[in-house]
């Protein structure tokens, strides 16, 4: 059996109930023989504290950025998909803005101080609030891992998302759709790739994530059928049929492609 780096164990907190005012909690730090070396508190919260610092600095990921690498093989295990990951990870670095924040040295002070900041510097109530919700994920993972306090975690919801919501997109009128639909077509007739994408949301309905996934052989039975395979829920698998205004552009974008090749080429979904 490979020999332990000193230090490398942190065990507890454990209630000390024989010892005096002082001493009513204990955290071990075990080395590399199995010798513990105590230290007292009196308070749990105060005994989390440290043991979540001490397992902090023995890992070596005690920066945002080392918990987030962590975070991320988390995500995937549980079979996320990298875009959605990606997302989780980049509403969380824009939330701190520095990735070399020690996450032990977090507060619930700091946590909110940071949100305001983010509340005056982004207008978007959705984003924010989502930075702010994929942050409480991250902290509740880090407390599973002994990375912060459970001090800390308990009360994360005094921290609140500000704002109303924006509820669903502005729609196209009759009108506004027919003329979208005319200039999208002239394009798409031109070999506007991006055109054809774009006249996938308004005859198929699909998301934005749903089109830029679509693969030449997602382009069936002649086009007049298309698979999604790629969506928001499982439930959003689904095979859709092409309206014939839409299916010889399809057909020529999927001819042109190998079967598993994206016919519209690699983008993401705000393309």
């Amino acid at each position: 059996m490979a020999q332990q780096r000193r230090g490398e164990r942190v065990q507890g907190p454990y209630s000390n109930k024989r010892g005096g005012p002082n001493s009513r909690w204990r955290v071990f730090l075990v080395d590399e023989e199995g010798r513990k070396s105590p230290k007292y508190f009196t308070s749990k919260k105060e005994a989390e504290t440290y043991a979540a610092i001490l397992r902090n600095k023995l890992t070596g990921q005690d920066t945002l950025n080392g918990v987030l690498y962590r975070y991320e093989k988390h995500l995937m295990s549980k079979g996320n998909k990298q875009s959605s990951i990606s997302t989780s990870l980049c509403r969380i670095k824009a939330f701190f803005g520095d990735d070399t924040l020690p996450i032990y040295a977090l507060s619930i002070q700091k946590l909110r101080k940071t949100y305001k900041r983010r509340v005056g510097e982004v207008k978007a109530v959705d984003t924010h609030r989502n930075e702010l919700a994929e942050t409480k994920t991250l902290l509740r993972w880090c407390f599973k891992k002994g990375l912060v306090s459970k001090a800390l975690v308990d009360r994360l919801d005094e921290v609140e998302g500000t704002g109303r919501r924006r509820k669903g997109k502005k729609q196209l009128r009759v009108d506004e759709a027919r003329r979208w639909k005319k200039k999208a077509m002239e394009l798409a007739l031109n070999g506007d790739s991006g055109a054809v994408a774009a006249l996938c949301s308004l005859y198929l309905g699909l998301r934005a994530s749903e089109i830029v996934n679509i693969a030449a052989r997602d382009v069936d039975d002649n086009g007049k059928l298309l698979w999604v395979t790629v969506s928001k829920t499982e439930s959003g698998i689904r095979r859709v049929e092409v309206p014939d205004a839409l299916r010889e552009l399809l057909l020529l974008l999927a001819n042109m492609k190998e079967p598993d090749e994206l016919i519209f080429g690699k983008h993401w979904r705000d393309w």
